[in-house]
This record gives structure tokens, C-alpha cells and sequence, in this order.
């Protein structure tokens, strides 16, 4: 059975914050797009979203903190999305499925969608804590023409009690923030982005 995501209006999305590409963390333009996405997300099928910019595909993507530390995701070969493979990445993430929830509670499918991603990927053995601490978009391919990224940090309070879970898919390590920058030529897009707004969600930079 072919698979639906969460959708918004690309216009709708973006009304009252003009269109950009980048990241932003104003908490106004934050506030303004998540009511945005609030009022008018829906679920289509993928292959139609994949292929239509009038929508954007809301992605939550989770950067996992410790001290002064980010876990960095080196995607293997085996995994599904072929335009990830062998690329690193300060983020865990996926689509909005219905199976995570009603659209008419956005902030509850969130939820359940970022929780749902983070088990699937990690085994968060510790307490952790999430914020919302700003949003993704990329206009410079035909990828991220479809995607709009929701950018969660993950401060987990014990960098060693935390595991890949899917790990025939991806390997990954916690990684000082100051020798990030040789990594950087092979992120995937979004990551390249965030690597370049670091001191706007990471503590402390």
C-alpha cells in the first residue's frame, strides 16, 4: 500500500514570513509558521508530494546533543533513500505518516511522528529533553524543493547511553562541535545548513 505524508501549501506555509531558504529561529517567524502548518497540513500520497514544490513535506529533524557534543550519522549503502547514502548527518528525522495521528491535532501528530523517528533510529537509554529551536528550508534542488525541515534538539544527559538502533542502516558518534568542520563537504544538504547555523540552536556557540 503506497504511503501518504503530511503536506501544507507551500503559499500557506509560508504567508506572513515571505519565503527563504535557510534556517530561521526567530521565535515571531517560528511561531507564525507552526500556526501556519497548524491550519493548513494535510496527508497525500507521497509519490504525488515528491514530485509537486505547490506543497511542502513537513519533516521533523532531531540534532542529538551532549555537553558540547553532536552525534554525527554516517548513512550506509542499505538504506532505503539512495540520495542519503554515504553522507553524514547532524540529524535524525522522517516524514509525518497517518499512522502517527489526526492532522486536526497538529501538535500531537508532532509529536508522536518525532518520538516514533527517534526510537526507530536511536535507543535513548537516559532522559532527554526537546525543543523546537527552528525550521529548514532549501530551494537549491529539486529535494528540498518538496521538504520543509521542523528542527528539534535532543540535550540527552548521557552521551554513552545512547545507541544506534538501526545500526545496519547508519553508524554514528558524538562529535565536539569544533571538529565538525572536516565533516562538512560531505553532509547531506540540510546538515550543511546546520552546520553553518550553529550558533543559533546549539547552546552555548
Amino acid at each position: 500500500m503506497e504511503k501518504s505524508v503530511l503536506v501544507v501549501r507551500r503559499d500557506a506555509l509560508f504567508e506572513g514570513v515571505g519565503e527563504f531558504s535557510g534556517f530561521v529561529s526567530e521565535q515571531k517567524k517560528l511561531e507564525t509558521i507552526i500556526s501556519n502548518i497548524r491550519k493548513n497540513c494535510f496527508f497525500t500520497l507521497r509519490s504525488k508530494a515528491e514530485d509537486d514544490p505547490s506543497t511542502k513535506q513537513v519533516i521533523p529533524y532531531c540534532p542529538i546533543i551532549s555537553a558540547d557534543r553532536v552525534l554525527l550519522i554516517k548513512r550506509k549503502a542499505t538504506q532505503d533513500e539512495k540520495r542519503l547514502h554515504n553522507l553524514y548527518s547532524l540529524g535524525i528525522g522522517g516524514h509525518i505518516n497517518p499512522a502517527d495521528g489526526s492532522e486536526k491535532d497538529f501538535d500531537t501528530l508532532l509529536k508522536a511522528a518525532l518520538m516514533r523517528e527517534l526510537n526507530e533510529e536511536l535507543l535513548l537509554l537516559c532522559k532527554f529533553s526537546i525543543r523546537l529551536v527552528g525550521v529548514l528550508n532549501d530551494e537549491s534542488n529539486s529535494v528540498g524543493a518538496v521538504h520543509f525541515g521542523l528542527v528539534h534538539t535532543v540535550k540527552v544527559e548521557n552521551k554513552n547511553r545512547i545507541r544506534i538502533g538501526e545500526s545496519e542502516q547508519m553508524s554514528g558518534e558524538f562529535i565536539a562541535i569544533r571538529e565538525l568542520a572536516s565533516f562538512k563537504d560531505e553532509m547531506e544538504t540540510w546538515s550543511k545548513i546546520l552546520y553553518e547555523n550553529i550558533s543559533k540552536w546549539f547552546p552555548n556557540t
